[in-house]
Order: C-alpha cells, then structure tokens, then sequence
C-alpha cells in the first residue's frame, strides 16, 4: 500500500448552518474522510489523476448539497532526478 497525501475543499451552502448553529446542516467531516480512505485504498488506480477523479466523484456523492470539490493528490515516495520535493495533481470537480 502507497502512502499519499489528501487536501480537499468542498463548496457548500453554509448559510444555514451559521445562522442556527446546527452541525446536521454543515458537512460531516469524518463521513468525508473514510469515503476518501475507501475510495483511494479499495481499488487500484493506475494514475494519481485516476485516483483523483474517483475520490472527487465520491466525496460529491456523500451529499448532494456539495457543489464542487477541489482535491490535491500527492505521492511523497516519488523520487524524480532533478530533485521535485513533491509530486501529484490538483483537479476541480463540480456537480453536473
């Protein structure tokens, strides 16, 4: 198993959810996090963009409130010569 490194943003309609306070209409964070775990080590991919687009498709099927998601996918262990600190890919996602 690969290790690789995550970042998302998701765009939601938090109006409501600042005005009453209510976690119930915000995003559930920990429900996001293990679609992404099942969605990037359930399955081989065979490109980090592949990967990428398939966790970008679930984390938007969680709710159908998201309306776009960007995601960065790095893979740390990738060595390149000359020396890239880091390497992976950045995509936007929005609901069709």
């Amino acid at each position: 198993m690969q290790t690789l490194e995550v970042d998302i943003e998701v765009l939601i309609d938090l109006e409501r959810a600042a005005a009453n306070d209510c976690l119930a209409d915000t995003v559930d964070y920990a429900e996001l996090a293990c679609v992404i775990f099942k969605s990037l080590g359930g399955s081989r991919h065979p490109s980090l963009r592949v990967a990428s687009s398939c966790v970008a498709g679930a984390v938007l099927a969680v709710d159908k409130r998201l309306q776009e998601i960007r995601l960065t996918l790095r893979n740390p262990r990738i060595v390149l010569d000359p020396a890239v600190d880091q390497v992976g890919v950045s995509i936007v996602q929005r609901r069709e």
